[in-house]
Formats: C-alpha cells, sequence, structure tokens
C-alpha cells in the first residue's frame, strides 16, 4: 500500500526523468545539427582551400617561367585571391 508521501515522491521522480529525458534528446538534436552545420562548413573551407592552391600553384608556374620575384606583392595577391573567391561561394 502506498501512502501521499510516496505517491508525492513517485510523482516528482516520474517527472524528473521525463524532463531529463527531453533534455537529453534536445541536446542530442542540437549537437547533431551542429555536426551536420560544422561538415557543410567543412566542405566550403575544403572548396575555398583548393582553389587558392590552384591559384597559388598558376602563380608559382608562371614565376619559375619567368623567373619574377614571387615574394614581391605575395601578401596582397593573396589577400586579394582569397576575397575572390568568398565572393564566388
Amino acid at each position: 500500500m502506498s501512502t501521499p508521501k510516496h505517491d508525492r515522491i513517485q510523482h516528482l521522480a516520474d517527472s524528473i526523468k521525463t524532463g531529463l529525458d527531453g533534455g537529453v534528446d534536445a541536446i542530442a538534436d542540437k549537437v547533431k545539427d551542429a555536426q551536420l552545420f560544422a561538415d557543410a562548413k567543412a566542405d566550403q573551407i575544403e572548396r575555398k582551400n583548393q582553389a587558392l592552391k590552384v591559384k597559388l600553384a598558376d602563380v608559382l608556374r608562371s614565376a619559375q617561367a619567368k623567373g619574377d620575384d614571387i615574394h614581391e606583392g605575395m601578401q596582397e595577391r593573396l589577400s586579394q585571391w582569397v576575397a575572390q573567391i568568398d565572393a564566388q561561394s
């Protein structure tokens, strides 16, 4: 036979368990959403990195063929390329 105090304790325990289960599910959903977002961004960043590598390889080949000083203005060129790649994305 259960007492009113025992029933209240059981009801409170059930309520806490339900709340925790819902919280855990919500956290799991948020973690999954964050992982999907990170995966999408990782692919986007990888595409940008590949495009930047192609541009850099072209400049290095051109500089080697012409005998240019590849260090001159390199920072500005890199900044321009990144801006172009970002604009295309």
